[in-house]
């Protein structure tokens, strides 16, 4: 199975965002004295990334970013409200996304460059983004250098796709479509056409993937890499925006994120809602995937939380709404032998019991990337700086989080940790200066107060002008 690694983002142009670019693992360069099996290893292990910064400094665009990866490499359409995202005064935002990929006895490093449009919706106004817009995919580039034992390859592209044409090298289609014949260029435009028109990308839609992919094809590395980064997206991303978090305030209401791997190869991914403030009713399969993860889950819940455990009431069959058989259930929280509807925890834990699943994939299997955003929230901060040194120590997949929790400071790496600055051409930076006798909290929150880096962490405020700016809207 081969081992997905996000290595780096580039940003133009999204929220407040002009320029910026973060490195997702730290730098994995194959060096003359590295051995290749050493450089794969390197690759394949754990990668943690957390993102700090001030309110509004770009720390969510990250994320939103990532969202997007997500919908472009499972295919589906970018919403519209996407369109407000792009920075204002802009007409489209520039998003390139870095991969190093174990393939076998190969790694892949992959670069993948989309350019997102905001445009008028020529049809109507049905699901506009606020200001009244659509988003389309407007640009796409793929490339690859392959690294091999004792061999790397130069950089290559071998699909461009712009607003008017689709453009593969000559010497790549047979790469991708194999020796049988070339598909025709016309094929392709329509292809094109109606990603486009349904904003979706080209590159990873159904239509080009049954082109490639297809029966009796043959196989080049070119079309894995594809196939794997198709799989990533749709089995292996997860990415959790801040309104995940809302949905629990919302109580009663607890996204349960689910990961689960079968040694025959096959699983399941996604979240399923939960309503805590009455029975569900869910299908029989989702039951079973549903206590199979509050299995896992519990043992190492009640490690975090001592003693306290979830279980799963069953209330009997029941059809649902679509029709099919299913299972009327209810959530449990069960301590000291004691047990109570799980709506009445602290939304602490609920946060933690909806990530857990995700946690304990990362933690086993090098081919999961989670990303989430303000992961720190409603966590003990202890336990939260706790939790991530575990996952730095002994983890193997990829964490990217974003957090205004600084504990972590004290307990992850320098290198695993990015700051975001006030100068919107250029957002993200690594602290520098930073000696291994430094602690990277109190080395931060002094960089604040004296500017010590090359671009400033912190956009000045006073508390005098807030102290009267409150006193004049109490006025008012």
């Amino acid at each position: 199975m081969a081992t997905v690694r996000l290595s780096r983002i580039d940003i133009e142009n999204i929220k407040n965002v002009q320029s910026g670019s973060i490195n997702l693992i730290q730098a994995v360069e194959k060096s003359s004295k590295m051995g290749f099996d050493e450089y794969k290893s390197a690759i394949e292990s754990m990668a943690i990334k957390g993102i700090y910064g001030q309110n509004g400094s770009g720390k969510t665009a990250c994320i939103d970013v990532l969202q997007i990866l997500k919908y472009l490499l499972c295919g589906m359409p970018l919403p519209n409200e996407i369109a407000d995202f792009i920075y204002i005064g802009k007409d489209s935002a520039k998003l390139s996304y870095d991969f190093k990929i174990v393939l076998g006895t190969y790694v892949v490093d992959i670069y993948y460059t989309v350019v997102i449009k905001r445009t008028e919706n020529i049809v109507g106004n049905q699901g506009l983004s606020h200001s009244g817009y659509k988003t389309i995919v407007d640009k796409e580039v793929l490339s690859a250098r392959i690294h091999s034992e004792g061999k790397t390859q130069r950089r290559v592209t071998f699909i461009h796709v712009n607003d008017s044409s689709v453009m593969i090298p000559d010497n790549k289609m047979k790469d991708l479509f194999g020796d049988t014949s070339y598909v025709a260029f016309d094929e392709l435009e329509i292809d094109r056409k109606v990603t486009r028109a349904s904003s979706r990308s080209f590159i990873f839609s159904s239509e080009f993937l049954s082109r490639i992919l297809g029966d009796n094809k043959d196989n080049s590395i070119y079309k894995e890499v594809i196939n794997e980064l198709v799989g990533f997206g749709n089995k292996n991303l997860f990415v959790i925006p801040v309104s995940h978090t809302g949905l629990i305030y919302m109580n009663p209401f607890l996204p349960l994120e689910i990961s689960i791997e079968s040694e025959a190869g096959g699983g399941a991914a996604g979240t399923i809602p939960i309503l805590l403030d009455k029975p569900n009713v869910l299908p029989l399969p989702l039951i079973n995937y549903t206590k199979q993860v509050i299995n896992s889950m519990n043992i190492v819940l009640k490690q975090i939380i001592p003693g306290l455990t979830i279980s799963v009431r069953e209330l009997g069959i029941e059809m649902t709404n679509e029709g099919v058989s299913g299972q009327r259930i209810e959530f449990l929280s069960e301590k000291n032998r004691q047990a109570i509807p799980f709506k009445y925890e602290s939304d602490g834990i609920k946060k933690i019991v909806s990530i857990l699943s995700l946690l304990i994939s990362i933690y086993n299997r090098e081919n999961v990337t989670v990303v989430i955003d303000e992961l720190d929230a409603g966590i003990f901060e202890y336990l939260f700086g706790e939790l991530l040194y575990i996952l730095q120590e002994g983890g193997k997949g990829q964490l990217i989080f974003t957090s205004h929790n600084l504990r972590p400071l004290e307990t992850l790496h320098k290198n695993n940790i990015a700051f975001t600055t006030s100068n919107p051409v250029n957002r993200y930076i690594a602290m520098t200066g930073v000696k291994s006798t430094n602690n990277l909290r109190d080395f931060y929150l002094r960089e604040i107060l004296v500017d010590g880096q090359n671009e400033s962490v912190y956009q000045e405020t006073s508390n005098a002008r807030i102290s009267y700016a409150f006193r004049k809207a109490g006025a008012k």
